[in-house]
């Protein structure tokens, strides 16, 4: 059996009073007097059989009870040999989370962390539902990972005009959903959502961060540090570099969502506010970049399908950039290069690929 308590913002004796609800038993409801007495009742229920209790959006109850931990570890080592209790909880506050379990904190080592990471396209299609290829690699490109927008587009005969109704319409759920988000997420979130917005129209170096961005570039590192750790920024490195170490880094903005709203909704919610249809944006803005746009999403897509496939029995898979030939740089063709799909085995390269995602017929002479 299971037992599932949701934290709220209420006030902690209000929050045990639910919590005693739904541990009552022939209309008897325990008393919860406090924190601690919750948790013994709950190791105590499951002295003789298996039970499992989840609390959910824990990091609520942790604002009302700042001793929260250290009371849970005075339980669990009084009353955890004599009971078979299996405890969940969860939190979509993924900072509070990240510090609850840290190093020395009170219940560091005691507890099994696990995250929980975004579907990959193969997952997705599971709540996408069936159609055609491109139908369902657009909305996934559009919404990312995460099932609460997948959802939204499921069966969407045009994933793009359905994510705009969501969130180019300032009275759509999706309009501010990740101002509000991230706000619980971040101390400074001006500076972050300019680091965002600049990630969000394509992977990215310092240089053009800054550039994008304006912020100082000096502070760019600890931002993105912070970002980085939410799982909001992934840094990419050259597949010829697997210690990590090049100066060619990019930084890319992980969620499919993100990178919609703050490209496509964030720089236009005054002007939406303010009367400008959405159809407007959509036709406009959307539509003319939308291929450019998904195209990194397609490439890791492509990547991913070479793992999964174990072609070539590559044991690490990449993209590859840096300097063109020297000819190239000498007679100005092109100065740098970019391989979208690279196969190694050891120090012996055995797959090279690439990938091209256009709105227009391509032509023969792409295969040269």
């Amino acid at each position: 059996e299971a037992d599932i308590f949701v934290a709220t913002t209420r006030c902690l004796a209000d929050q045990l009073a639910t919590f005693a609800s739904v541990l009552e038993l022939d209309g008897e409801r325990p008393d919860l007097p406090d924190i601690e007495a919750f948790f013994r009742l709950l190791d105590r229920r499951a002295r003789d059989d298996r039970r499992l209790a989840i609390i959910d959006e824990l990091p609520n109850l942790l604002r009302v009870d700042r001793a929260l931990p250290s009371t849970l570890l005075k339980v669990m080592e009084e009353e955890a040999a004599s009971s078979k209790l299996k405890l969940i909880v969860t939190g979509s506050h993924v900072g509070m989370m990240e510090r609850l379990f840290a190093e020395r904190e009170p219940l560091h080592d005691r507890v099994q962390p696990l995250r929980v990471r975004p579907l990959d396209f193969w997952e997705a299609r599971l709540l996408l539902g069936d159609g055609p290829a491109d139908r369902l690699l657009t909305a996934f490109g559009i919404a990312g990972g995460m099932p609460r927008y997948l959802v939204e587009l499921a069966g969407a005969p045009d994933p793009v005009a359905r994510l705009a109704e969501l969130s180019l319409d300032p009275l759509g759920p999706l309009f501010d959903e990740p101002r509000a988000i991230l706000g619980q997420e971040l101390e400074a979130p001006a500076v972050h959502f300019s680091l965002l917005a600049a990630l969000a129209v394509g992977p990215a170096g310092y240089g053009d961060i800054q550039k994008r961005s304006r912020v100082d570039y000096d502070k760019i590192g600890r931002y993105l540090t912070t970002l980085e750790a939410l799982g909001l920024v992934t840094p990419r490195f050259p597949v010829t570099d697997p210690g990590r170490v090049s100066h060619s880094r990019l930084y890319t903005l992980s969620d499919g969502f993100l990178r919609f709203w703050f490209r496509y909704v964030f720089p236009f919610q005054p002007d939406l506010e303010a009367g400008l249809d959405r159809r407007v944006v959509v036709e406009s803005e959307i539509l003319p970049t939308l291929a450019s746009h998904l195209a990194p999403t397609i490439e890791d897509i492509a990547r991913q399908w070479v793992r999964r496939t174990r072609i070539a029995n590559a044991t690490r898979v990449g993209a590859w950039w840096g300097p063109a030939l020297n000819e190239l740089r000498r007679t100005n063709e092109r100065s740098s290069e970019e391989i979208d799909i690279v196969g190694r085995r050891g120090k012996q390269v055995v797959l090279v690929g690439e990938v091209r995602w256009r709105s227009d017929p391509m032509d023969l002479g792409i295969l040269g």
